[in-house]
């Protein structure tokens, strides 16, 4: 389905490799925070893991949700969860 999406244009293909590569990066540094850090109010991880998590996980998530905007709508609304979340939010 990717081929078939960006086929057309090189470059942003290469941007959902990208993007997917930094959105497993940003995951596992998300567990491995989870699993290093004590689950404690007084063992903040700090700014500098928070600032880290923007850069490898949310930012190249919002990034390929904006490449495949229509598709992920096509995909996702015949779904009742889908509806349900929109409800709640």
């Amino acid at each position: 389905m990717t081929e078939v999406l960006f086929k057309s244009d090189p470059m942003a293909g290469r941007a959902h490799a990208v993007g997917r590569y930094l959105v497993g990066v940003g995951i596992f540094w998300l567990i491995l925070g989870m699993v290093v850090m004590p689950a404690s109010i007084s063992f903040n991880p700090g700014r500098g893991y928070q600032n880290s998590l923007i850069v490898l996980l949310y930012l190249p998530t919002l990034l390929l949700l904006g490449l495949r905007r229509g598709a992920l709508w096509r995909a996702l609304w015949p779904l009742p969860a889908f509806r349900v979340l929109l409800v709640l939010i």
